[in-house]
């Protein structure tokens, strides 16, 4: 009787599917940046293929940093593949855009749910891929 129930829990969870089906988000972070430079940090939303013309949104993103704090940022921010973006860094004076992205459908193998993946994108005109992307 002691071995039915981790075998019968075994068999449960060799059943479930482990794949993971979304893809239509970037993570972005901040590199090589302090975090007095990202204390405060500007994400503007596009209506895509608009060349920056038709702003959606902004969102300020505002952490409380000394200014005598001289450790790595440590702000993540998502994105999705959806709209176009601009990232910009007032205390640098520094802007990032993101766009073009090629989005594809693909079929989830877990129930055949349909999801949108990022699979290419051009940060400051050059492309990228993958789901992270560091800023520097």
């Amino acid at each position: 009787m002691k071995l039915l129930f981790p075998l019968l829990l075994f068999v449960a969870m060799a059943g479930c599917c482990k794949e993971f089906c979304s893809g239509n988000e970037i993570i972005l972070s901040f590199e090589k940046f302090r975090a007095v430079d990202t204390d405060t940090v500007y994400v503007v939303r596009y209506q895509p293929g608009t060349q920056w013309t038709k702003i959606i949104d902004t969102a300020r993103l505002y952490s409380n940093v000394a200014a005598t704090d001289t450790s790595r940022s440590r702000l993540f921010h998502t994105i999705t593949g959806d709209f176009d973006w601009k990232i910009h860094l007032p205390s640098l004076n520094k802007s990032y855009t993101i766009a073009d992205f090629s989005v594809t459908k693909k079929r989830c193998p877990c129930g055949g749910d349909t999801y949108r993946s990022i699979e290419a994108y051009k940060v400051n005109n050059v492309s990228r891929e993958g789901f992270y992307l560091a800023l520097d």
